[in-house]
């Protein structure tokens, strides 16, 4: 007996860019279900039988327009928490990208790649249970399909762990990842700027990162190409 290959639900991603030049995209942590839908519109068209015009006539219906959906639901993750709120307040388009079957098939390893803007976003919980987070994403345009040609794809983040006070040593994992890199590189950030010359995978923190943010950056490299990750957050920083 021959059985189905499957697609675990962690091998589909759902990544949001952080508007920056060169862009980084993470995945949206925490949503424990997500959904892809394309809403077609349709135009519906009566052709009479020629032979016998008294017959019920045949409807033939043409594809008008289309429009890709992203959906997610979940656990609030409280480091982007911050970066939904913004994103509900200003409005505007963020750049998307759609993995699938990032592990299973890597031959086939690819993205669905457009801008979307933010069409519903709700918070609910209960007493006793996590709070929890659903959006729905209207994607603007036709996605392109981008082809990763197996480079590396994030499976799990990487994880930043140390006491953030001056002085105290932090450490970044690599993260996992799909398709076998041969290299990474390492960026720290404060606040969401790049720490000049910081670039292993661990950081001292110094008197200027005093009530800052700290978070890493991990690229993952292979012959193939390279694919960049963020850690959680840590901070601020205190004396």
């Amino acid at each position: 007996m021959a059985l189905a290959k499957v697609i675990q639900f962690g091998e589909q991603l759902l990544l949001w860019g952080d508007g920056a030049d060169p862009e980084e995209f993470t995945p949206l942590c925490g949503f424990t279900s997500l959904e892809l839908t394309v809403n077609i519109e349709t135009n519906s068209t009566n052709v009479p039988d020629c032979d016998n015009p008294s017959l019920p006539a045949w409807l033939v219906s043409s594809e008008v327009s289309k429009q890709m959906q992203l959906g997610g639901s979940g656990v609030i993750d409280s480091d982007a928490l911050e970066a939904f709120n913004d994103w509900l307040l200003t409005g505007g388009e963020k750049n998307f990208r759609w993995l699938t079957n990032s592990v299973a098939n890597p031959e086939a390893n690819g993205y669905w790649a457009a801008p979307g803007i933010m069409s519903a976003y709700g918070q609910q919980g209960e007493r006793g249970q996590l709070w929890n987070q659903s959006t729905t994403i209207l994607l603007n345009g036709a996605p392109q399909r981008v082809s990763l040609n197996a480079a590396p794809a994030p499976t799990a983040s990487p994880v930043l762990s140390g006491t953030a006070e001056i002085g105290e040593l932090l450490t970044v994992t690599n993260g996992t990842w799909a398709n076998t890199p041969t290299s990474y590189a390492h960026r720290w950030t404060r606040n969401g700027t790049v720490i000049p010359g910081a670039t292993a995978s661990t950081y001292t923190l110094v008197p200027s990162d005093e009530g800052a943010l700290i978070r890493a950056r991990v690229t993952a490299i292979n012959a193939s190409g390279s694919f960049t990750s963020s850690s959680n957050t840590l901070g601020p920083v205190a004396p």
